[in-house]
């Protein structure tokens, strides 16, 4: 079928469901191997970087705020994760999985350095923050970060998760990356449109045909943060 990019999605209009009905022909086959690998590139052999970073909030007019995660958040986002339906977890973990087992929440309620980061898009109930939507990066070799999104489900569609990959992409091109890349199952649809839509290009996951490999270059001006999120304190 080839590499499909943002202009073969919106010249091909079939093309999302062509994708979503050969992924769920392959799936079954290749998640053991998918997860396995997603896992080892997400959260290997990653280190801090000394020293701490000071981070601020930026809010919306919707009054959702977005800001890099603490170890302060872990039964925040463990609450997270649990409300997801099973249908979104699985899109983005791969897997059945009801809750991040210990070592992943260490992972994502670590505060920022150069290697990493989760940002959290929080939303304000009687005077609580509860997190909504959830982005990560993990540097690589080469200046290239492993990254991943996802919004929980009544908040889906309002442009939540475009925001999250924006600030991400921005803190990530001054933190020196060149390029972010992440799998996408090809069934997740509003996925594959949310990214084409920031020009994020796709082509086919040699380690599982039922993927998508995304790849979103930072070389683009418009991934230069105003205003960036994290400061050196």
């Amino acid at each position: 079928m080839g590499h499909p990019t943002f202009e073969a999605l919106q010249t091909d209009p079939e093309l999302i469901d062509k994708l979503v009905a050969q992924a769920r022909r392959e799936r079954a086959r290749a998640i053991g191997t998918f997860i396995t690998g997603t896992v080892r590139r997400l959260f290997g052999r990653l280190t801090l970087r000394p020293g701490a970073q000071q981070a601020h909030a930026a809010e919306d007019a919707a009054g959702i705020s977005i800001r890099p995660a603490g170890s302060g958040d872990r039964e925040g986002i463990q609450a997270f994760v649990r409300g997801l339906s099973p249908r979104s977890r699985y899109l983005r973990f791969f897997s059945g999985v009801r809750e991040l087992p210990p070592q992943w929440l260490d992972r994502f309620a670590r505060p920022a350095s150069e290697r990493e980061l989760t940002l959290l898009a929080l939303a304000r109930d009687d005077g609580r923050e509860i997190p909504v939507a959830m982005a990560q990066y993990a540097t690589g070799p080469d200046h290239r970060g492993e990254f991943a999104v996802v919004v929980t489900d009544e908040w889906q569609g309002k442009g939540i998760g475009k925001r999250l990959i924006h600030e991400l992409a921005c803190i990530a091109r001054g933190e020196g990356l060149v390029r972010l890349e992440g799998d996408v199952l090809a069934e997740n649809g509003r996925m594959l449109r949310m990214a084409g839509a920031l020009g994020i290009a796709f082509e086919r996951d040699p380690e599982n045909p039922a993927a998508l490999r995304a790849s979103l270059s930072l070389s683009d001006p418009r991934w230069q943060c105003e205003r960036p999120l994290l400061q050196a304190a």
